[in-house]
């Protein structure tokens, strides 16, 4: 398996999503894929494995989209610049962050800033917030995390894509609609978790790193809820999901 340990102490465990084993596989095998999952499955699959390039047109022009939705009021003339880790990034450089989960991560985070703003708004916050974490490297965990989950379960991937759609858009649509709401509640899940860090004589100062920790321990509850919800049939819970426009 090979885990990338970033700068700033998150894990981006790109084999672990691509790569899901027989062993770890736990997919009930009386599910039968819808065609449109099979063909959602193999979109997302692709997108994933496609690197984020520097001088490719399309990818710099989601960059440059993601930048303008984070930081309206903030120029930045160069795809490489040290404004980048204002939003969360590594470094200079925002596409090497996104080697782990490929043009995926990338096209769901642009999309998730111009038609999930709520996200945004709630989630990016000041470096002197006790709640802050690293945005854009928790939004590449998350889409990791709802990736991961979405492989191993096909209940999820019929309930996601059971209608056929002509465009790949809009299964990478869907799937951010997804992960915005994923990003939520791993948001509401983020503070619990820090207040209880807090309470226990935590180090405000380097609260931020418990954030693998706390990914980890949402991951069970997110797969939890969303299986229940898929079983149970309650549409209500996937309102979000209708908006593919």
């Amino acid at each position: 398996t090979t885990t990338t340990t970033t700068k700033k102490g998150f894990e981006i465990d790109s084999d672990k999503a691509k790569n899901k084993s027989a062993e770890k596989i736990k997919e009930d095998e009386s599910v039968q894929l819808l065609r449109s999952a099979v063909e959602a499955k193999k979109v997302l699959k692709a997108l994933c494995d496609e690197r984020v390039m520097a001088g490719e047109a399309n990818h710099d022009a989601l960059l440059h989209t993601l930048w303008k939705k984070l930081k309206p009021d903030v120029k930045r003339n160069d795809r490489v610049s040290k404004l980048w880790t204002q939003v969360g990034f590594q470094g200079n450089d925002p596409g090497t962050d996104f080697r782990g989960m490929g043009l995926l991560a990338l096209r769901t985070l642009t999309r998730i800033s111009t038609h999930h703003e709520d996200v945004v708004q709630r989630c990016l916050r000041d470096d002197g917030d006790q709640y802050s974490y690293f945005f854009a490297i928790a939004g590449i965990n998350l889409c990791q995390t709802l990736y991961a989950i979405l492989l191993e379960h096909g209940i999820l991937l019929n309930m996601l894509f059971q209608d056929s759609m002509t465009e790949n858009d809009h299964y990478v649509n869907t799937f951010a609609a997804a992960l915005a709401d994923t990003w939520l509640q791993f948001d509401t899940f983020y503070i619990q978790e820090i207040n209880k860090y807090l309470s226990d004589g935590g180090i405000p100062e380097i609260a931020i790193m418990q954030f693998e920790n706390i990914r980890n321990k949402f991951t069970p509850v997110l797969e939890k809820r969303w299986l229940t919800a898929a079983r149970s049939q309650t549409s209500t819970f996937f309102l979000r999901m209708e908006r593919t426009d």
